[in-house]
């Protein structure tokens, strides 16, 4: 078990963005598959800035519109965890694809969730 003083640590970001998690729905409508987005998520994140490594690989396949968001982990988190192009989120009016959910350190602390703005 993890004592308080690091446990404080880890819990210390602050996370001040609303961010919305929306879920891809598929029906059938007159023959037709029509997609449709639900909400399925809303929570507090820390938006993030890519940078140096990470940030010149986003350049080079193009993710230039790329953000990174923490977020607090929870099991509605975890659950998303490898059917990302199920999901997207909507931060201050803006789409974005959700690409990679990762777990830092694999702690299951804090979540990172990478993702690129629809234009």
């Amino acid at each position: 078990m993890l004592d308080q003083k690091i446990l404080k640590k880890r819990l210390q970001r602050k996370f001040d963005q609303r961010i919305t998690i929306k879920k891809r729905k598929v029906e059938i409508k007159a023959g037709r598959e029509v997609v449709t987005w639900e909400n399925y998520y809303s929570c507090l994140s820390n938006p993030i800035e890519l940078y140096g490594a990470e940030l010149y690989n986003a350049i080079n396949i193009k993710f230039n519109s790329t953000a990174v968001f923490e977020v607090r982990y929870c099991k509605l988190i975890e659950a998303m965890r490898f059917k990302e192009k199920e999901f997207s989120l909507e931060f201050n009016g803006m789409i974005f694809n959700i690409y990679q959910i990762d777990y830092l350190k694999n702690d299951k602390f804090v979540a990172t969730i990478k993702a690129k703005r629809v234009d």
